[in-house]
């Protein structure tokens, strides 16, 4: 028999029955409230997977898509043409062994619990995409991951354009030789970069550091004699009120190998509302190779200056000498060897010979100081001058080295024989005690960056070394070798015209010259020569005896004295002569005795009417008209310009009557 259940057992009932109802109710709100969140969860994955431009796919352990938004399917399908369902990987659909392969490398590096960004370039879409793999974990498990790829094109190719600049600014700086830096009054404190630093030939890490006081920056890197100047200015710029204030300047410097060096320092400063200078910043420009340059130029326009002065007195000199060697030669001619005058007429022809030399230094380093020009062969040249040379001076032991197959230059021989002697007499007085002379020659090639200093032209040239061991120069005389008057050598042991005439034959010629050499070290001259297309013609002996012949002359000079002796001197070799003072009276006279005069001797420098223009007027009335130029100055641009246009043949004043014997009979005798 069932027993019914008691007040109190139903009243428990009744209490068990609400608190499991309660339960439930919070268990559903709980449900309802997690079901909201899920929905909005939802909401925002939707809107992050289909709102974005991202492309993105979430993979299961096995590296298989299982949820993707429409960015990736589109993408997928525009590459691979078909649709893109969840389960299907669509590198592996492409084919591509190497895209398989690498993006497999990625997945299971991911799966590898490793998160990571990864780049690459679409090549046939020319664009840049950047992955970041996620793993995916559930209890400490990897269970999956996530691939998020974003299109990077814009902001790679703004980094590249970026990244070109920065790379034209450094080459701007490098190539400038320029090195920014910024000063701080309020802590004295320079900071620099690392092109600042390469202008002074180191790194921060050998000077410790971007950051230095001024202090230490004038004593690393400025000259002890230029940080007064540099202080002043600093001074100066701290104390302006102009607010726009800025100053160029240029001052020493110490390279860190110890070198002194040159920059330009360009500077602006900024102030506070209360005039104080709160920064300095600025550039410097390592200007050594251009002040280099410019003392070079500087060195030449004074030898060129020189020069000009030395053409111009050689020229009167010689006109003068022409005046006494003509008059002692005609002497010579009418008195007998054992007449008492005679050795002393004959010492009067030997010292106008001596002055006459000294007159053609003179020339040498005159502009354009050239006599004849002719085709040769520099290994000959070199031979015989340094066989000569080597007959006299037995303590010295002469090496050669000489270049096959050498290249033909156009030069005027007696001068490059003056050059060499020149050379080969400074070395013997450099090796006191006897030594080594090393003569070599060689075909080189000078490029633009080698010549440029020089104002020559880069191709072909002809390069003579001499190299002595002897006792060597300093670098201050070695600034001053080719000065003119400048000279090593005791009071009246020397002019100081050698080298200078040897720099200005060299010059003259297009060449270079340059001399290395260490004090105990002996030195070495190299002599760069134009090399030319010219063919080598095979020269006569020359004739040293008079010759006469009995022919009409034109002599034309504005020189009266040049005029009187010259036509003595003509006479007495049997020539009738016509005299000319200027290039008009020249002309006229030529005109009236066309059919009778058989050669003009002209005279280059003269007033109104100048040799070249005299000649070319000659050559309209005659054609075949034969001349001898003759001038007091060396074969110059102009005397060359008049023998290119068809002129006869050059004579040096002062002559004597073997050299103008000779010099006519080559002319009247030609075809």
């Amino acid at each position: 028999m069932d027993c019914k259940p008691t007040s109190e057992e139903l009243e428990q009932k009744i209490k068990e029955l609400e608190k499991l109802l309660k339960t439930q109710e919070e268990a559903e709100r709980k449900l309802l409230k997690e079901i909201s969140e899920l929905k909005q969860t939802e909401k925002y994955y939707n809107a992050l997977m289909h709102n974005t431009d991202d492309f993105i796919v979430i993979c299961d352990q096995n590296s298989i898509p299982q949820a993707f938004n429409e960015r990736y399917k589109e993408i997928g399908e525009a590459l691979l043409g078909t649709e893109i369902k969840p389960g299907m990987q669509p590198h592996k659909m492409s084919g591509n062994l190497e895209v398989i392969k690498y993006w497999s490398s990625l997945q299971d590096r991911a799966l590898n619990g490793e998160k990571f960004l990864a780049e690459f370039f679409d090549k046939e879409r020319n664009q840049y995409l950047e992955t970041l793999f996620c793993p995916v974990r559930e209890g400490g498990n990897v269970t999956g991951f996530t691939e998020i790829t974003r299109n990077i094109t814009a902001r790679r190719q703004a980094e590249i354009k970026q990244k070109e600049l920065q790379s034209q600014l450094s080459n701007a700086l490098e190539i400038a030789h320029l090195g920014p830096w910024e000063y701080d009054p309020a802590s004295d404190l320079f900071t620099f970069n690392d092109y600042f630093y390469k202008i002074f030939r180191t790194t921060a890490e050998e000077v410790g550091g971007y950051v230095m006081t001024s202090g230490e920056y004038n004593r690393r890197f400025i000259h002890p004699d230029d940080i007064a100047f540099l202080t002043e200015e600093g001074r100066k710029a701290s104390e302006t009120n102009d607010p726009n204030y800025n100053r160029q300047f240029e001052q020493r410097i110490i390279y860190a190998d110890g070198n002194v060096g040159y920059i330009a320092i360009r500077f602006f400063i900024q102030k506070d509302e209360n005039g104080r200078t709160i920064r300095a910043y600025g550039v410097n420009q390592d200007i050594t190779e251009t002040v280099r340059l410019r003392e070079k130029l500087a060195q030449v326009q004074k030898l060129e200056a020189i020069g000009t002065l030395a053409g111009g007195l050689a020229h009167d000199y010689n006109n003068i000498l022409m005046g006494i060697i003509g008059n002692t030669a005609l002497m010579l001619l009418e008195m007998e060897p054992d007449h008492p005058h005679y050795a002393r007429l004959k010492n009067i022809e030997q010292y106008v010979q001596n002055a006459s030399d000294l007159t053609k230094q003179m020339l040498g380093f005159a502009r354009g100081g050239k006599y004849e020009v002719k085709p040769t062969d520099m290994n000959e040249l070199v031979k015989k001058s340094s066989d000569m040379f080597g007959q006299t001076k037995k303590e010295i032991t002469i090496h050669t080295k000489w270049q096959e197959d050498i290249w033909t230059v156009e030069i005027d021989q007696g001068q490059m024989n003056q050059v060499l002697l020149n050379l080969y007499v400074n070395a013997w007085q450099s090796m006191p005690h006897g030594g080594e002379l090393y003569l070599e020659t060689k075909n080189i090639i000078l490029d633009d960056n080698y010549v440029k200093p020089f104002y020559v032209a880069p191709g072909n040239y002809v390069k003579i070394s001499v190299t002595d061991t002897g006792i060597g120069m300093d670098a201050a005389t070695q600034k001053r070798i080719f000065d003119p008057f400048f000279t090593t050598k005791k009071m009246g042991r020397g002019t100081g015209l050698g080298l200078a005439t040897v720099y200005g034959i060299i010059k003259n010629h297009s060449g270079i010259i340059n001399v290395y050499s260490e004090k105990g070290e002996g030195s070495t001259f190299n002599i760069y020569l134009p090399a030319s297309n010219a063919v080598l013609i095979k020269e006569k002996e020359p004739s040293f005896h008079v010759l006469k012949g009995n022919e009409t002359i034109l002599l034309v000079d504005d020189e009266e004295m040049i005029i009187n002796i010259g036509t003595q001197m003509l006479k007495k070799l049997g020539y009738r002569v016509f005299c000319a003072k200027t290039g008009i009276e020249a002309l006229e006279t030529y005109k009236n005795n066309i059919k009778n005069i058989d050669l003009v001797i002209l005279d280059m420098i003269m007033p109104n009417m100048g040799g070249g223009t005299a000649y070319d007027e000659l050559k309209k009335i005659e054609p075949g008209v034969k001349v001898l130029l003759s001038s007091g100055y060396s074969l110059n641009g102009q005397a060359t310009s008049i023998l290119k246009r068809g002129c006869n043949g050059f004579i040096q004043k002062p002559f004597g009557l073997d050299d103008l014997s000779r010099k006519i009979r080559e002319i009247l005798e030609s075809e």
